[in-house]
């Protein structure tokens, strides 16, 4: 469980090609090659700085914001009342987790003020794990 409370479920299915070039890879790396990364990574100087620089922000949440962070999980809340699918377990520890994670959004943007897109995307992020 993390800070956040969002555990992410990673499906693995069967895909051929995907299967092959996972395959090649980790053989490849495990006989001595060089790992290939398909995406350029970050530097580590680059993720250092930027979380250095994240750190220095202390986002708060103003108070007009308050009642759509409410909102949002009294309706979550309802529908996981009015839905016969388990799947969604909305508790209070899940409005922390909201709050919480819209404040690390706002802090990876470099600001003081957490704004409703930051609480928009907490929200879709809880929904997708």
């Amino acid at each position: 469980m993390s800070r956040f409370d969002h555990i992410f479920l990673i499906l693995d299915k069967p895909n051929e090609k995907n299967d092959m070039e996972l395959g090649r890879h980790v053989c490849g790396v495990h006989a001595g090659a060089k790992m290939i990364l398909k995406h350029e990574a970050y530097k580590e100087d680059f993720i250092r700085a930027f979380v250095a620089r994240a750190k220095q922000y202390f986002p708060i949440i103003p108070s007009h914001l308050h009642n759509y962070i409410v909102e949002n999980y009294v309706e979550k809340r309802k529908l996981q009342v009015s839905d016969s699918n388990d799947s969604m377990y909305i508790t209070p520890r899940t409005l922390l987790g909201i709050i919480r994670t819209a404040q690390a959004h706002a802090k990876c943007r470099f600001s003081n003020m957490v704004e409703q897109e930051d609480i928009d995307e907490a929200i879709r992020l809880i929904e997708t794990c």
